[in-house]
């Protein structure tokens, strides 16, 4: 038999065969399609059903797992089931003030029954709860049940039970592991509690923590409590009265520091007094940095007129340029308007003049260089120049050296500002 397609027309077989080729082609398309389409409807599906899906969710794929708990439980369940956070806080909250000790084996199996992610606040709240009467059960779950592996779970614990009993709480604490590299979170639930009892010896504490950065942060949360709780006067009266000396100074100044924070966000007239009276003391340094920028969160230029007041020195300078750095990260604009009306001449300016030169030069390089012409303080000058000119180097090198070269600087001067050694001077 001769083939149909033997005597027929090349093009139709070349078009048929293309026809059979595509098929494939056509076949994948189409899964994709469906595939796409299947996801979509699911989506949407599952946006429909949302709130119902969180609720399933929630309840582990137990048979007849409600009907198997005695009353308690199937409470703490729907509560635990229940959609809205704010209402299944709400009600857990309430329900946990009802019980005590012997109902712990009923809440744990509740709990069981309902399915939590890592740290959820439930479990905060039962930590808080258990704490009250078997805290060292309650952090001992934390360390071994999954979901209450948390950070926070944690805290809850050790505030509880510091609020009880401090000292256990403390031996707890270390006796789990806490080195300076990971307590921050614990140690600073230890501090809160411990100042909430209202026992002895929480200062004791965090001065044998050392110095470093978990005394310092313990510092400021005690301050900042204590300013709130105690007032101003109360505050200061603590920090003057903690021990002098060589071994002490280092925690004095630290404290100081953080009372002076915490009264420029309280009452800034107050922490202008305070500064003022230790300017000049060992405990003065950086205190105008310290009320400089914690006043510059609500009335930056009323803190920048402050600070200009201040007696000339470095701890002067660093208040204008902690607090003008300070402003600018929050408000760009309005501190750029602002440093634009200043005396450029003015020598409490300079600090913040150099900063305000090389934020100018970024988008206009003649501008910003021509503000730097008016830094004149020893400290500031070179820095502001170096930076802009680095920076220009980068895009604009040829330019950046051609001003370099034409500059009134001296040969050491542009050595700085390219970072090299300058050349001995011939005999």
């Amino acid at each position: 038999m001769v083939s149909y397609f033997s005597r027929g027309d090349p093009m139709t077989f070349a078009r048929v065969r293309t026809i059979m080729i595509s098929k494939p082609f056509a076949t994948g398309v189409a899964l994709v399609f469906f595939l796409f389409a299947g996801l979509y409807l699911g989506y949407q599906q599952g946006l429909e059903d949302g709130r119902e899906a969180i609720r399933k969710i929630r309840l582990k794929p137990t048979a007849n797992s409600i009907e198997l708990l005695g009353t308690t439980e199937a409470e703490l369940v729907e509560i635990l089931q229940l959609n809205d956070p704010l209402e299944r806080g709400r009600l857990l909250a309430a329900k946990f003030q009802t019980l005590g000790p012997d109902s712990l084996s009923e809440v744990l199996d509740a709990y069981d029954v309902v399915f939590f992610e890592l740290g959820d606040f439930e479990f905060e709240m039962l930590a808080t709860w258990w704490a009250r009467f078997d805290p060292r059960a309650a952090f001992d779950f934390t360390r071994t049940y999954w979901a209450a592996a948390n950070n926070g779970v944690v805290q809850a614990v050790l505030r509880q039970w510091a609020s009880t009993d401090p000292t256990a709480a403390k031996e707890a604490l270390l006796f789990a592991g806490s080195d300076p590299e990971n307590p921050d979170p614990w140690i600073n639930a230890l501090v809160t509690g411990w100042d909430e009892s209202g026992y002895p010896g929480v200062y004791d504490f965090v001065i044998e923590l050392g110095p470093g950065f978990h005394r310092q942060r313990a510092l400021m949360q005690l301050t900042q409590r204590q300013m709130r709780r105690d007032g101003p006067d109360a505050t200061i009266a603590w920090a003057e009265s903690l021990p002098t000396g060589k071994r002490n100074g280092t925690l004095k100044l630290n404290a100081f520091r953080r009372v002076a924070g915490a009264l420029a966000q309280e009452n800034p007239e107050a922490a202008a007094a305070f500064t003022l009276k230790y300017y000049s003391s060992p405990y003065g340094q950086d205190l105008p940095s310290w009320v400089g920028r914690r006043w510059s969160f609500y009335e930056p230029e009323l803190a920048l007129e402050w600070l200009s007041t201040l007696p000339e020195g470095k701890n002067r300078d660093k208040g204008v340029e902690d607090t003008f750095i300070a402003w600018d990260r929050r408000d760009r604009e309005s501190v750029m308007d602002w440093a634009s009306q200043q005396d450029l001449e003015a020598e409490w300016f300079q600090p913040a003049l150099s900063h305000y030169a090389r934020r100018v030069a970024l988008t206009d390089i003649n501008q910003g260089l021509e503000l730097a012409g008016y830094v004149h303080h020893p400290e500031y000058r070179m820095m502001t120049v170096g930076k802009i000119v680095r920076n220009w180097l980068t895009y604009d090198p040829l330019e950046a050296r051609k001003w370099l070269k034409n500059s009134d600087l001296t040969i050491k001067e542009r050595a700085l500002v390219l970072r090299q050694v300058a050349p001995e001077a011939a005999e």
